[in-house]
């Protein structure tokens, strides 16, 4: 047997049994020479504190995650006790409901973030270019954080340099790595502080092609040059939330990283304590056409939509998701429907009609028939009239892969829980083809 075949007889026990050295050392004394017991040993003792590490990190991870999970919860579950204590009180009743929603986004982005570094793990994230505008990056960036920086009485100014700003770009992992580096930002600058957002467009000596360099310069609380170096590791905070008052599990470097080595682009970091930080990125792309281009629909306002008699099926398995969804949709003016599974939704369009629903919206994950079966059985009716309405999918399954299969299955749509309703009445407009006041 090898030396490498005896390590790996005992590693998988070093991590449990504190024995298992003991023993692995004794069945390696009875069959290889003194001269390599010394290298064996060694190389024990290296996987055994290895597998210790491994189990402190996971361990301190489970601590950070639970601190920081229940402490939005705490806020949401509080300042929905204090809304029913203050009836008839309009003002203190939007106060705590700003303040439910701001802690609702803080527990999305931390379960988002740990969901996304569990994809890129697996190699389940692929950059998906497409024709797009520069000048959108720095107008989308900038107005998702105008409000927060505000709140915090922190200046954010855009700055561009844009020579060609049609270019082939994954604009959503472009999005990915914009949000974490500015919300890092603005996190950890002080009220009455600044964060300037640069992007600079850069000729390449190749033609039709270009770099982009995104950059982020704040005046904040900086990082130590000992914690520098440990940036981009997973769980990695140079101080926890309970001692910065800061939430977070130190996922979302780590994460841009990770997103940037796979677009084959560069992060560099530069800070000192009490100073102030500079993240730069550079990632490398190819020129289009303006005409390649398809330009974001602008989400209107709620109320501008003409809705009303419009029915929909809701299909949807879980109680106060269908609730929560069928108050959105009544609120517009629309008729829903509801069915708890793919079979029951088959049903009921067969036994309406054509002609009678307007749309369905699809949960995926259901009992006895899942959203995409439900979907490809629907595609096969004969009534042209019921094989042909609109589905979209409006589930939990909400990255890349999940719009894919969503499409594959005969999907024409996709809104991902929770649910936005800006983004559900852009999808509606599309697929009812509603047009404004």
């Amino acid at each position: 047997m090898t030396i490498a075949g005896i390590i790996q007889l005992f590693t998988p026990v070093l991590p449990i049994y504190s024995m298992g050295l003991l023993i692995g050392c004794c069945a390696i004394h009875a069959f290889v020479v003194e001269g390599e017991k010394e290298e064996i040993l060694e190389m024990l003792s290296i996987q055994k504190e290895r597998a210790e590490q491994s189990n402190e990190a996971k361990t301190t991870f489970l601590f950070s995650m639970s601190h920081d999970i229940r402490t939005p919860m705490n806020a949401i579950m509080g300042y929905t006790e204090l809304i029913k204590k203050v009836p008839g009180n309009p003002e203190k009743t939007e106060e705590y409901l700003n303040k439910i929603s701001t802690a609702e986004e803080n527990l999305l982005g931390l379960i988002n973030n740990v969901l996304e570094m569990a994809r890129i793990e697996k190699g389940a994230v692929e950059p998906n270019e497409r024709p797009y505008n520069l000048y959108n990056d720095l107008e989308k960036t900038i107005t998702i954080f105008m409000g927060l920086a505000q709140e915090k009485n922190i200046t954010l100014t855009g700055h561009d340099e844009i020579y060609h700003p049609y270019i082939m770009e994954d604009d959503k992992l472009h999005a990915q790595i914009a949000v974490n580096i500015v919300s890092n930002a603005i996190k950890y600058t002080k009220p009455g502080g600044k964060v300037d957002v640069y992007i600079k467009q850069i000729a390449a000596d190749t033609p039709g092609e270009c770099s982009v360099e995104f950059k982020v310069v704040d005046n904040g609380i900086g990082m130590t040059k000992e914690f520098l170096e440990h940036a981009f590791e997973n769980f990695a905070r140079e101080k926890n939330s309970t001692d910065s008052k800061i939430p977070g599990v130190g996922l979302g470097l780590g994460i841009v990283k990770k997103l940037i080595d796979q677009m084959g682009g560069t992060i560099n970091i530069e800070s000192e304590k009490d100073v102030g930080t500079t993240v730069t990125v550079v990632t490398h792309h190819r020129l289009c056409n303006k005409d390649d281009v398809v330009e974001t629909v602008e989400v209107k306002d709620i109320k501008n939509k003409k809705f009303k008699g419009r029915r929909i099926l809701l299909v949807e398995d879980n109680e106060l998701n269908c609730e929560i969804a069928k108050g959105i949709l009544t609120e517009l003016g629309i008729e829903v429907e509801e069915a708890q599974n793919g079979a029951k939704a088959c049903e009921l369009l067969i036994e309406r009609g054509g002609g009678y629903f307007d749309m369905v919206l699809m949960d995926i994950q259901m009992p006895v028939m899942n959203g995409y079966d439900a979907t490809r059985a629907i595609r096969k009716f004969a009534d042209t009239s019921l094989s042909d309405i609109p589905i979209v999918a409006m589930t939990a399954n909400a990255f890349e892969e999940d719009q894919k299969n969503a499409r594959a299955a005969g999907m024409n749509g996709h809104v991902a829980k929770p649910i936005n309703i800006g983004l559900l009445i852009a999808e509606l407009e599309r697929q009812l083809k509603v047009e404004d006041d």
